[in-house]
């Protein structure tokens, strides 16, 4: 079993607890991981024995386009459904949130969740 890391994806998107920063948007970075079979793909080098990065990327972009108020909230969903689409593959995911507005410096607000944080 291989572990596959994707990252790190970085988007402009519409989330967040205040109004303006839904309307401005802000700067994201997602970092997935899974666990992958490697034995098929080691003999065929063909993409279907593995899964497709590409396919990976289009979820998250995708779901990364509907506007949420909290990282919990669209970072859940981001693995929810990966695991709905791919299947339980031992996914891991790492979702921040560059600049969130504090009274303060602050460089970024990540939260990191795993197939077994969620009930599924």
């Amino acid at each position: 079993m291989a572990r596959i890391t994707l990252g790190i994806m970085r988007f402009h998107a519409h989330h967040g607890l205040f109004e303006e920063e839904r309307k401005i948007g802000g700067e994201y970075e997602v970092t997935v991981s899974y666990d992958q079979d490697i034995e098929n793909v080691e003999k065929t080098d063909i993409i279907e024995d593995t899964l497709d990065y590409a396919l990976v990327y289009e979820l998250v972009k995708e779901e990364m386009a509907k506007e949420s108020k909290l990282i919990e909230h669209v970072s859940a969903r981001i693995l929810r459904h990966l695991i709905e689409r791919f299947g339980k593959k031992n996914w891991r995911l790492r979702f921040s949130k560059k600049n969130p507005p504090v009274c303060g410096e602050l460089e970024r607000a990540t939260i990191e969740l795993s197939e077994s944080d969620l009930k599924l």
